[in-house]
């Protein structure tokens, strides 16, 4: 800290003696600005503080050298009055401007190094998603041909590991396609698709591609009567509502209900919900839990912490949002739809027509 002085102290006497040994052929405005490059140079290179001390410092050394009388202090005059003036002002002003800018240099620096330690690890994290498919690919095909090509050459405990072997390939599979399904969406890669769609043809379709996992489970669904199509990228949408109720059996006993629904809000939306009756999620976690590998509850629960926030931002590729509402018990997560799109107005008339006609 005290080194910045020094060097402000010391630019202050560089300028002076240069001014001396040319003071024969410059006039005093000449040398004046010789110090006011000094006080410049000063508050680009050591800040605010060291600048106002070197501007001080340089009027002094103006007044004493090279203002009659000379070698002694008379800082009385207008003229020595605006110089100081000028010369704090030119101190002040640049100091500042400087500061300014090594922020905005050590931000940018910062974002772009976050920028590219992101894109390695998306990079990262698709090489890995890529490699691993194709192995679990083998080992689950492997496991469902012994338990359905011969299933009579295996003892119940050989059936019973090749179940095993089956579900908890099945199970890193879809963490797998988590992490690729997120390193697309960041990218920009997974572009969404729009058509109007019923919701509970979505919804239906996300509980049979479940239905191996909901056997044991008492599941319910309340969808809203009449409900109107809503623009929306099917295959995405019933990604969220399957990570959803993924999330809900992995946080609930086998006693839990969870339920399945949606309903119309006045705001010209279409929301979709899935709740249950377990513990719910803890107090003051309700945003975080949507963030990239977080677990509210981390102990005993499998997975990376992704699926809800692959839901989050698919849902607002859409144009909506997800929330979680706690029931006491349980949780509620719901999301909402916009019933409206500009670019599929045309779409949405034809197909009103269409129903029309067909009624």
């Amino acid at each position: 800290m005290l080194s910045r002085y020094f060097f402000a102290i010391l630019t202050v006497v560089c300028c002076t003696v240069v001014s001396r040994l040319l003071q024969p052929a410059f006039t005093l405005s000449s040398v004046t600005l010789i110090f006011v490059f000094g006080v410049v140079l000063t508050a680009a290179k050591w800040g605010r503080g060291p600048s106002i001390v070197a501007a001080l410092l340089s009027v002094a050394a103006l007044d004493y050298y090279f203002c009659l009388p000379l070698y002694c202090f008379d800082i009385s005059s207008s003229s020595d009055l605006l110089t100081l003036a000028v010369m704090l002002v030119v101190a002040v002003s640049i100091s500042t401007l400087t500061i300014r800018v090594q922020h905005q240099a050590l931000e940018s620096a910062k974002l772009a190094e976050e920028a590219e330690i992101e894109r390695l690890r998306s990079t990262l994290l698709s090489s890995f998603s890529h490699d691993l498919r194709t192995p679990l690919a083998t080992i689950t095909g492997a496991a469902t041909g012994l338990l359905e090509t011969e299933p009579e050459k295996l003892s119940a405990d050989q059936t019973e590991l090749a179940k095993v072997i089956y579900e908890e390939a099945e199970r890193l599979e879809r963490f797998v396609a988590n992490l690729l399904n997120m390193t697309r969406l960041e990218a920009g890669v997974i572009v969404v698709h729009k058509e109007f769609q019923p919701i509970e043809e979505v919804v239906g379709s996300a509980l049979t591609r479940m239905e191996a996992r909901l056997v044991d489970r008492t599941i319910t669904t309340e969808l809203a009567p009449k409900l109107p199509n809503v623009p929306i990228d099917a295959v995405l949408i019933e990604q969220v509502i399957i990570n959803l109720i993924d999330n809900a059996l992995k946080y609930t006993e086998k006693s839990d209900a969870i339920k399945v629904g949606s309903q119309e809000m006045d705001d010209d939306q279409i929301v979709v919900f899935v709740s249950d009756s377990g513990s719910g999620v803890p107090a003051g976690e309700e945003k975080k839990v949507f963030d990239k590998f977080y677990r509210a509850k981390p102990e005993g629960i499998s997975g990376f912490g992704l699926g809800l926030s692959i839901c989050k931002a698919i849902v607002q590729s859409h144009g909506g949002r997800i929330w979680i509402e706690n029931n006491h018990p349980g949780a509620c997560f719901k999301f909402s739809l916009p019933r409206k799109d500009a670019q599929l107005k045309g779409k949405e008339s034809a197909i009103n027509r269409a129903t029309s006609y067909s009624h």
